[in-house]
């Protein structure tokens, strides 16, 4: 199997190597790959103590039902995306199957009109995951920082003036963090394990739009090459365009087994984070807390993006696919008997949406959500 080529695939490597994902070969020296190893499980260690430390806080110190509820929103967050990361962490392999399928299909391009095609495509998938990442970024400065530094204004005089900003809901439940330098260290483990979670739920995204965009440009250079065959097509180059078509498939099949628990995880945890989202936004727009409303109407705007970028990029992967089916139907005549037997199986595969496990992801799909 062709070795992935990273530096052609610039965010994915990025991601997996912030994630400590990348397998033993891709690391320069075996102590690097030891030190990956750690690494994932500081990472996984972090975020379930700031879950277990949040949940604390709720269930010892918070009595009041609305305030539980406040917290309650962040904690579904902590533990959608650790899953999320273990589903990444389950499905590495296919992960790293579907970049070696990508290489060996960039390898194989032989002219400059199909690698145009692909390169427009590679562009458009890293713009739109600098947006995602753009966005989910910003919320969570908004959240982690600014929110809490908001919230530390309006009650300090209700407050010790001299007790520091609170970090996070039971930062402090399990020892004294107020004084340096735990306070520091509880800080700085609690921006890096906000960066990690934040990552794993653009990376997840990333992973779709990366994907998804690659089989688009393999599809359209089909389409290309089989409008430009015509009439005057032979055997061979049909043979070629259905080895390609054969190799979008298997690829798709790949790639809806790398989002299959990504997107069930999305499907259940986000429902549930939008509503705490617009709970939160509720209560502090009672509170007269405008800065706090604004954060959480980006948050839940986030947690909108997610799934709905899911649900988008299935439907574009399903048209491509369909488009590619018409164009068989409506040029039958020009293939012999053995080739229109293979073209007849492809046209009659099933969807190609992406799949959450209970349900295909798409508009309809999200709409239905939304509104139970």
């Amino acid at each position: 199997m062709v070795k992935p080529n990273l530096i052609l695939f610039r965010q994915s490597q990025w991601f997996l190597q912030v994630l400590n994902i990348l397998p033993k070969n891709f690391w320069k020296t075996a102590m690097h790959y030891y030190f990956s190893i750690i690494m994932r499980i500081v990472q996984v260690t972090i975020l379930i103590i700031i879950i277990a430390a949040n949940t604390m806080h709720m269930l010892k110190r918070v009595t009041d039902k609305k305030e539980r509820i406040l917290i309650f929103g962040p904690i579904i967050f902590n533990i959608m995306n650790l899953l999320k990361l273990f589903s990444i962490y389950y499905r590495s392999s296919a992960i790293i199957k579907c970049l070696e399928h990508m290489t060996v299909d960039w390898t194989e391009i032989k002219n400059e009109e199909d690698k145009k095609i692909m390169i427009d495509n590679m562009q458009w998938g890293e713009r739109l995951t600098f947006l995602c990442a753009s966005v989910m970024y910003s919320g969570a400065v908004g959240y982690v920082v600014i929110m809490p530094l908001t919230v530390h204004m309006l009650t300090r005089n209700e407050r010790n003036i001299s007790m520091r900003v609170p970090i996070f809901p039971g930062y402090d439940v399990a020892f004294e963090a107020q004084h340096t330098p735990v306070y520091e260290a509880v800080m700085i483990t609690y921006f890096y394990s906000a960066f990690i979670l934040y990552s794993i739920l653009i990376f997840s995204n990333h992973l779709a739009i990366q994907f998804v965009q690659h089989a688009r440009g393999q599809l359209q250079i089909i389409k290309r090459n089989f409008n430009i065959l015509g009439r005057n097509s032979n055997d061979c180059k049909i043979a070629d365009l259905i080895n390609r078509h054969v190799r979008v498939s298997k690829f798709a099949i790949l790639l809806k087994q790398v989002l299959h628990e990504i997107c069930l995880t999305d499907v259940i945890f986000t429902t549930l984070t939008i509503c705490m989202c617009e709970y939160s936004v509720l209560q502090m727009w009672r509170n007269n807390d405008m800065v706090s409303v604004i954060i959480y109407v980006i948050m839940t705007l986030v947690m909108c993006l997610s799934p709905l970028m899911f649900c988008w990029l299935s439907e574009i992967m399903e048209k491509q696919f369909t488009d590619i089916t018409q164009i068989y139907m409506t040029s039958w005549y020009n293939f012999n008997g053995q080739n229109y037997i293979v073209l007849i199986i492809l046209i009659a595969q099933v969807s190609r949406k992406i799949n959450a496990g209970i349900m295909d992801m798409s508009f309809e799909s999200f709409a239905k959500v939304r509104i139970f």
